[in-house]
């Protein structure tokens, strides 16, 4: 059987309410979650300099704090329907410490939602 997330990427606009959503593959080995992941190191290679001179003027301006801008590749696991470990992660069953509905592990994963997420670090100057 093969469908369209089982072949190639969706590449769509968010359904899940995020900008920061870009695609859903079928496995983590997908060769466009190794090229997001590429193109967002070299974001970061260059928000490098950025970084360092925002550091720079906050230390001469003498403010306490400062941050940097880098982006990140983040990969959610979701599950089939009909999965046998949805039990797992039903909200049914209470507070479940091991189990997370928003981090399901990739051995009970069938799809696999890929989101480029930026992220600023506050640091003391």
């Amino acid at each position: 059987m093969t469908d369209a997330w089982n072949t190639a990427p969706v590449v769509a606009r968010s359904t899940h309410g995020s900008d920061n959503y870009r695609f859903t593959v079928s496995s983590l080995d997908h060769p466009a979650v190794a090229t997001l992941r590429l193109q967002a190191a070299a974001l970061n290679k260059g928000l490098k300099e950025e970084n360092v001179r925002r550091r720079q003027h906050a230390a001469l301006e003498k403010a306490a704090w400062s941050y940097t801008r880098r982006f990140k590749v983040e990969v959610y696991g979701r599950l089939g329907k009909d999965s046998p470990h949805a039990a797992l992660y039903s909200s049914r069953r209470g507070v479940n410490k091991y189990y997370s509905p928003k981090r399901i592990r990739p051995e009970h994963s069938v799809r696999f939602d890929v989101y480029l997420r930026e992220a600023c670090d506050w640091i003391a100057s």
